[in-house]
């Protein structure tokens, strides 16, 4: 079987960007097909004897190769900072929104700077409560970002080495400074920690 290095790292490297989820479901993919090729060989069929001592040491070694780079893939993706975010205390607020029932609702909303420090464009979908522990429902969870050219916000992308200003929207149908002992007086008091998944895998942490 004749191999083309030079290809093989081109296609290699275009999975690369494309995430370690591609990369373990094909590490996964032809481990599978190795050990069904080994089993078909058992049965003593000469074509499949054949096919296993063909094409099984090389199912086995892709496998083994793609299940290394997923891997560091993977360690990258979790530990190479992509995005940074500073928050303005002075623009951010929360509110205890108490409804005509009776129930509270916790209004958080942050306004910050964020800076790609990434070699590509990135966006911000993902937004999650770490702290305080919340199993409430979200009624409103919203991140946007200023585009570049006007001064509207919405689910723009930010490209490599630049900043824009972003917002962060929550409305939690629960009352969060309750859980706070004192109870806060102003925003300085309180500390929320949100995780902000950008979509090149990166994560960053916002304090605020």
């Amino acid at each position: 079987m004749d191999f083309d290095l030079a290809k093989a790292t081109a296609e290699i490297s275009k999975l690369w960007d494309r995430g370690s989820l591609l990369l373990w479901a094909l590490a996964i993919g032809t481990f599978l097909g190795f050990v069904v090729l080994a089993a078909l060989a058992l049965t003593g069929s000469s074509t499949f004897v054949q096919a296993n001592s063909t094409a099984s040491p090389w199912l086995l070694l892709a496998s083994i190769i793609l299940a290394t780079f997923a891997a560091l893939k993977q360690y990258q993706e979790r530990t190479v900072q992509t995005v940074r975010l500073a928050p303005n205390e002075t623009q951010s607020f929360c509110h205890r929104a108490v409804q005509p029932d009776g129930s509270v609702f916790t209004q958080i909303s942050i306004r910050m700077e964020v800076f790609n420090i990434s070699e590509k464009s990135i966006w911000l979908p993902v937004l999650k409560l770490l702290r305080p522990r919340s199993h409430a429902s979200v009624l409103t969870k919203m991140v946007m970002l200023q585009e570049q050219s006007s001064a509207y916000y919405g689910p723009y992308e930010l490209p490599p080495g630049t900043k824009t200003r972003g917002s962060v929207d929550l409305m939690i149908q629960e009352d969060l400074m309750g859980q706070i002992d004192p109870p806060p007086l102003k925003w300085s008091d309180l500390r929320y920690v949100f995780d902000i998944q950008e979509d090149c895998n990166g994560k960053e942490a916002i304090q605020a």
